[in-house]
């Protein structure tokens, strides 16, 4: 049976943007495994912020650095995600 197996780390800030998704298929074979991970990049807080990025994608604008954000991870969080990503290995 397959099964997917998901992790979901919220920022610590508790902004609901700022997340990353850690998912993987449980039946899938050793070395054909892989995890992946979502994440959602910059949420503008201002109208005018997003006005100006909707119009710079409208017009293909796109950075030579690309688009970055960050995320805050509590020890906690990180001993949760450690576990969770050492199922991963195991399995």
């Amino acid at each position: 049976m397959i099964e997917i197996k998901r992790y979901l780390l919220v920022c610590d800030c508790y902004f609901i943007e700022h997340q990353l998704i850690f998912e993987y298929l449980t039946d899938e074979e050793p070395d054909e495994k892989s995890l992946s991970i979502n994440i959602h990049l910059t949420a503008w807080e201002n109208f005018f912020q997003r006005l100006v990025a909707g119009i710079r994608y409208a017009f293909g604008h796109k950075s030579r650095y690309g688009e970055f954000d960050n995320i805050l991870v509590s020890p906690d969080e990180a001993k949760n995600l450690i576990e969770f990503l050492q199922k991963f290995i195991e399995e």
